[in-house]
């Protein structure tokens, strides 16, 4: 469910914000954006009647994937940029069966991994402002980015 993804996702990316240092700004924005995309989706989550899962095991869940992570830095990052597309179609594919009460929320989910990938290619371009799309969003998302 993209709800428990979120949660995982927030403990995977702070996880890699220690393996990657001079990349850690970037990976807690990221981080951020899973918590606020996370918050986004509780209200449509709440009326499907959907149980999530347990926050402990999701955050030793993202912890966990994090820990193997070995690949350097922009390996890591082209994976995402190719990768992650694929889940901007499936949650793409949501948006356009989901209730009307809940499309909001589906195109914050949508628009937070469009975010990543956009983040990762400006990343793999060598791209000064790469963090530009992750600021974008949590502004967009009434977040303030330094809070990361």
């Amino acid at each position: 469910m993209a709800f428990d993804e979120e949660i995982a996702g927030r403990a995977y990316f702070l996880m890699l914000a220690r393996k990657y240092p001079e990349q850690r700004q970037a990976l807690q924005l990221i981080a951020r954006i899973e918590a606020v995309t996370a918050s986004i989706l509780r209200p449509p989550v709440t009326r499907a009647e959907i149980t999530p899962g347990d926050p402990e095991f999701l955050n030793s869940k993202g912890q966990a994937e994090a820990a193997v992570e070995q690949r350097p830095w922009l390996e890591f990052v082209w994976s995402m940029a190719n990768d992650y597309p694929a889940y901007i179609q499936e949650m793409t594919d949501l948006l356009h069966i989901a209730p009307s009460a809940d499309r909001a929320a589906l195109e914050a989910l949508v628009a937070h991994e469009q975010a990543i990938v956009d983040f990762a290619l400006a990343e793999t371009r060598g791209d000064s402002k790469s963090m530009q799309p992750l600021i974008d969003f949590l502004r967009r998302h009434g977040e303030d980015q330094t809070s990361a």
